[in-house]
């Protein structure tokens, strides 16, 4: 069979740096109190807090955090019916808060623990859903405090609630539930005090030199942004090479799994479904400004001592990275659908890929519903100016190597090959067939287009 050639994908093809974010929320300002006992202090490490301005940056977020008051500590905050305008919490608001509600900051305290149902809780924290308040409650955690990157991951989860953030990205409220896998951030369970790059690793769901930070919201480059959960392909995992979902010790299975509301997979029982990535920083939006009422303000609870420890039960103690360290991670990005195709005699040709832009990476491209044994002629370009076509649109324009192929009898075309050991920075590649087609008026169709770069 046929393979991709990379060397063609290497060319030095006037590369352009990939488009900045346009997040709708650019400046984000934080106030951070702590609670203070005679044998611990719930402060967090100003390196600590730079591992989430860092985080922001890479975004293109500014992230302004000031380090206000200790505050004398309370074993287990009286927490009112959810309600962060009531109890113990207001007289600390209207006692040590600086900036009020409203004047463009949110307002995060390191507690102890805190009561919900009238008893003390070992939860990590909580957060208003599109608020300005929350809370890191780590009490329970290891030396009444938590480890560095369990303040660090904590901090910024809760944060993420106050902008709009959930535990499963846009699936919030459905079956899909906060474990999942192929959501790389610190707002799903298994991430927030683990690092997203070390337990991604840690469970196989990766390779050494994988492209994700330690600290991150989802940009959605999970490149299996869609996982049926009853159907999965062990030899795809998330994207980024195979995984042994059922744990029989090969990675050729297709099996059903619950992936999102368990921590481990091979004991896993739940509903299965569909459960996607999110592109959780393009979505970020902060209210501090003019502040949802407290009163209809949604407060999300966060995972428990005990929960966290069940996924060190199942993957064993990995090791926890160092919130105070650089996070580097190589640039990369996903085989996006631009579309563009048009209809034959055997439907519109579909071009998909699998795989994740890096270097180094396994990757692959499938096209269907070509006609049997048709021609195909493969445009590649670092760059877009989409003209019509055929009853379509042509996006791989002007192109700058064309290879040509035959589908199967069966229509179809499967290529695979892995990306050179070095990319340059801001590397780009779209792609897309036109489909000898003898049914239609110019003789050929288009397939949709594909397209990746590294960010």
């Amino acid at each position: 069979m046929p393979a991709l050639r990379p060397a063609l994908l290497a060319l030095p093809l006037a590369l352009a740096a990939a488009p900045a974010l346009s997040a709708q929320t650019t400046v984000v300002n934080v106030e951070v109190d702590w609670f203070t006992a005679g044998d611990h202090d719930h402060g967090p490490a100003a390196c600590e807090l730079d591992g989430v301005v860092q985080a922001f940056a890479r975004r293109g977020v500014t992230l302004n955090i000031e380090l206000s008051d200790s505050i004398p500590e309370t074993a287990a905050l009286e927490f009112i019916d959810g309600d962060f305008g009531g109890g113990e919490w207001a007289t600390i608001e209207s006692t040590y808060r600086d900036h009020p509600a409203g004047t463009g900051w949110h307002y995060g305290v390191f507690i102890h623990q805190y009561e919900f149902g009238g008893s003390p809780t070992t939860s990590s924290g909580l957060g208003e859903l599109f608020g300005d308040e929350f809370m890191v409650s780590l009490g329970a955690w290891p030396g009444q405090v938590g480890t560095p990157f369990d303040r660090a991951g904590t901090f910024m989860h809760e944060l993420g609630h106050n902008l709009g953030l959930t535990h499963s990205g846009d699936q919030f409220g459905s079956l899909v539930a906060q474990y999942k896998p192929n959501l790389p951030s610190v707002m799903a369970y298994r991430y927030q005090t683990r690092g997203v790059a070390a337990q991604m690793e840690c469970e196989g769901l990766v390779p050494a030199g994988h492209p994700f930070h330690q600290l991150d919201y989802s940009a959605a480059h999970a490149c299996t942004l869609d996982v049926d959960e009853t159907a999965l392909d062990e030899s795809e995992g998330i994207g980024y090479g195979a995984v042994d979902w059922n744990c029989d010790g090969d990675t050729d299975d297709l099996v059903a799994v619950d992936l999102s509301s368990q921590r481990d997979w091979c004991t896993s029982s739940g509903t299965q479904s569909d459960i996607t990535d999110f592109d959780e920083w393009a979505n970020i939006i902060s209210v501090a400004d003019a502040p949802v009422s407290d009163a209809v303000t949604r407060v999300v609870t966060c995972t428990t001592r005990e929960e966290s420890d069940l996924i060190d039960a199942f993957f064993g103690s990995c090791t926890e990275p160092d919130p105070c360290a650089a996070d580097p991670a190589p640039p990369h990005t996903c085989w996006l659908d631009a579309g563009g195709g048009s209809p034959g005699a055997a439907g519109t040709p579909e071009l998909s890929g699998v795989g994740a832009l890096f270097t180094g990476q396994p990757f692959a491209i499938s096209l269907d519903a070509a006609p049997p044994s048709a021609l195909l002629l493969a445009w590649l370009a670092p760059d877009s100016t989409p003209f019509a076509l055929a009853g379509g649109t042509m996006h791989v324009f002007p192109y700058t190597a064309q290879l040509l192929y035959a589908a199967t009898p069966a229509g179809t075309l499967d290529l695979a090959t892995t990306w050179p050991a070095s990319l340059p920075s801001g590397f780009e590649v779209w792609i897309q067939f036109l489909v000898q087609d003898a049914s239609v008026p110019d003789g050929f169709t288009l397939s949709n287009a594909l397209h990746a770069g590294a960010e």
